[in-house]
């Protein structure tokens, strides 16, 4: 390499400085190294004619002799040197000596050159192309350099690409579901009262078929008058349900579009009205929300939907419900549980009946657990219970109003 040669001033010129402090940091030896003096002579610096017959690239050369600051200049690429050049110095590192170190975590920065006879001098450039020149693949001992770089910047690029894929993938999967669940609701809530009436009676009917459901009429009034005191907080208060008591001692409930169902193993659990109510809460969601009518559209897939949503809904889902089976007691979705756990909540709280309630049946459901099993339908309907339980006690610790609701004992009288 070529001497630097004394001049007349030897004052560098401002300049903008890249990220030289950060790159010394990443350089082992670099901030460490000899001087500049002790392989090429005095650091000194001198004015030069910058070579304008061949491609350049920006860059700066960093070295302790001249100073704490990066000098700016550019790198030409000859036949066996790579040469710096700046208005104050020019350099020049033999291709022999040239390392270009693979501790580069990746090319974002540029790309750093030093010279094997001395660590302190760097050489770095923002441009990448700088290694697509042909000196690169013509020797040798850079190629090997290059690839093992490149191939990092490559690993890594595949990495960023794979991870923004997934990243994609799964906001546009939370974007299509999201629509999805929506356009069900558009679709079943044009369903007009009727058609939803009608296809609650067909799984009525179906039901009969596999358990015994009898008219007790003490019972059914007992009901309706949970009921009627439960109206004042739904949506719509003229909301029609029929009740039926299913004779089974497990206890157990569950709706239809216009019917609920209670086992008398039900009545024999729960000793409060409170309690009652808050079951009934629960299943007078599942008929506001429409749950069965949503299932039945999202069962049938993307197309189905969006026929349910540009035809007429009651048609399209009447024939739905035509054509498929349902059995009381199938499971419901996490979701449609909670909501309506959620709404049924709302609903004891607008009637101003006391939903603690709710909470005491879910208590007494799970204590059960371990006496029926598989049996009890309305806890393999309703999984998570202890989870419900407790979220059910959060939203009453943030009540208000803990007393002071209609007596419910005095309206059963």
């Amino acid at each position: 390499m070529g001497n630097p040669r004394p001049t007349g001033n030897p004052q560098s010129p401002p300049h903008a400085s890249l990220s030289w402090t950060a790159l010394r940091d990443a350089l082992p030896g670099l901030a460490r190294a000899p001087s500049f003096s002790s392989q090429y002579g005095p650091a000194v610096v001198r004015s030069v004619h910058l070579s304008a017959d061949a491609r350049s690239y920006a860059a700066e050369a960093c070295h302790p002799s001249l100073g704490d600051q990066a000098v700016p200049g550019r790198v030409v690429l000859g036949q066996f040197t790579l040469r710096f050049e700046s208005e104050a110095v020019a350099l020049e590192i033999p291709f022999s000596h040239l390392l270009i170190p693979a501790d580069q975590n990746d090319l974002a920065g540029g790309v750093i050159f030093r010279d094997a006879r001395d660590a302190g001098l760097s050489i770095m450039t923002p441009d990448c192309e700088i290694l697509e020149h042909r000196v690169f693949s013509s020797n040798s001992h850079l190629r090997a350099r290059v690839e093992a770089i490149s191939g990092r910047k490559v690993r890594h690029s595949a990495l960023f690409v794979t991870v923004a894929f997934f990243a994609i993938a799964l906001a546009l999967g939370i974007s299509l579901s999201w629509v999805a669940h929506h356009l069900v609701i558009f679709a079943v809530n044009r369903v007009s009262p009727e058609t939803e009436k009608s296809i609650g009676d067909k799984y009525y009917r179906e039901t009969l078929k596999y358990v015994r459901v009898t008219q007790d009429p003490a019972m059914i009034a007992r009901l309706n008058s949970l009921f009627d005191q439960l109206r004042p907080g739904l949506p719509d208060s003229n909301i029609v349900v029929q009740f039926h008591v299913i004779e089974s001692d497990v206890p157990n409930a569950a709706s239809l579009p216009g019917h609920i169902f209670v086992t008398r193993g039900l009545f024999n659990l729960l000793s409060t009205p409170d309690e009652l109510e808050g079951v009934l809460a629960h299943e007078v969601a599942h008929i506001t929300q429409k749950h069965i009518l949503r299932l039945l559209v999202s069962n049938k897939g993307p197309a189905a939907v969006i026929h349910a949503v540009f035809s007429d809904s009651s048609s399209t889902i009447g024939a739905i419900a035509q054509s498929s089976q349902f059995v009381l007691g199938r499971s419901f979705s996490r979701e449609y549980e909670r909501e309506a756990d959620a709404m049924g909540w709302k609903y004891l709280i607008a009637a101003d009946i006391n939903p603690r309630g709710m909470i005491d049946a879910f208590v007494k459901f799970r204590d059960v657990e371990g006496n029926y099993g598989s049996k009890v339908d309305f806890l393999s309907t309703h999984p998570g219970t202890d989870s419900r339980i407790h979220r059910l006690e959060a939203w009453w610790n943030k009540l208000d109003k803990k007393t002071g609701y209609v007596d419910l004992s005095l309206k059963m009288q």
